[in-house]
């Protein structure tokens, strides 16, 4: 979902106000995801989107990987525009374990509640974290927005087995 909705905003001739085009930040948990994510741009949209896209390392669980992020972006937006700011956050990070897969299967098995935990600290923990620590940047914005996205990752485990 998150690399569709980079896509889209790249594919935009200009923003919604008629300014410039837009520039995003795509946050992977790697820097090797994030020069993925940026080539598979490129090679969709054309090599000129890698002027107005970079990929910041973000691990959403971690607040020192946030911290890092969230500084990268706001020094870019820095240079780029005067000043540092943050127009529309994406949240977008999200984990499921899957149903019928063995890993995922042994571990709730073993420890329901350290699964719960761990989904519900990615899937709506690091959400607040991530969009509470963006505020500073987004307060400095006319239009700033924040998107929340969800898909089958919104659900802790899906199984047909009633022994779940």
């Amino acid at each position: 979902i998150g690399f569709e909705v980079a896509k889209s905003l790249l594919a935009a001739p200009t923003d919604k106000t008629g300014g410039s085009p837009v520039f995003v930040f795509v946050g992977c948990r790697s820097a090797s995801a994030g020069e993925g994510a940026v080539a598979a741009l490129a090679a969709s949209l054309g090599p000129d989107v890698t002027e107005r896209v970079r990929h910041v390392v973000l691990d959403v669980t971690s607040p020192s990987a946030r911290s890092a992020a969230i500084k990268a972006v706001g020094d870019e937006t820095r240079e780029r525009c005067g000043e540092a700011r943050l127009d529309i956050l994406v949240n977008n990070a999200g984990i499921l374990l899957e149903a019928g897969d063995e890993a995922s299967d042994k571990a709730w098995a073993d420890d329901k509640r350290a699964v719960t935990t761990e989904t519900l600290n990615v899937n709506f923990d690091a959400l607040v974290d991530v969009t509470i620590s963006c505020l500073p940047l987004l307060e400095r914005s006319q239009r700033a927005k924040i998107i929340s996205t969800s898909s089958g990752c919104g659900w802790v485990l899906s199984s047909s087995s009633s022994s779940s």
